[in-house]
């Protein structure tokens, strides 16, 4: 690793492939909209029901363990670094099933649960 890398970075995971490391930025990026997208929904939802969302999201980041702190945001970013090669993000993953023949299907758009 570069000796300047090492003051902002504490370790670099080697992968064995390029594509492997696009694959995990794929994978993070795609959690992150996700969890994004569910803080955004707690939201309406809360609003509805005239309830603070921080409330909520504060008493959800007390657990110790399987809560992970997402706020809700207007966006959910866009890419970090940008070319024509890498303009991979969680809605060009939808798109993968197909291209491979797959039979599973990611959702096309949003999903409405009726509550």
């Amino acid at each position: 690793m570069s000796p300047g890398l090492n003051k902002y970075v504490p370790a670099v995971h080697l992968v064995p492939a390029a594509e492997a490391a696009e694959m995990t930025k794929l994978l993070e990026n795609t959690f992150r909209a996700v969890a994004i997208a569910l803080a955004n929904k707690f939201a309406d939802i809360c609003g509805a029901l005239d309830i603070p969302v921080t409330d909520v999201i504060d008493a959800a980041d007390t657990k110790p363990f399987g809560f992970m702190r997402f706020n809700s945001v207007p966006g959910v970013g866009g890419h970090c670094i940008h070319t024509p090669h890498t303009d991979f993000d969680p809605s060009w993953l939808a798109s993968v099933p197909a291209v491979l023949g797959a039979a599973y299907r990611l959702p096309a758009g949003p999903i409405i649960i009726a509550l």
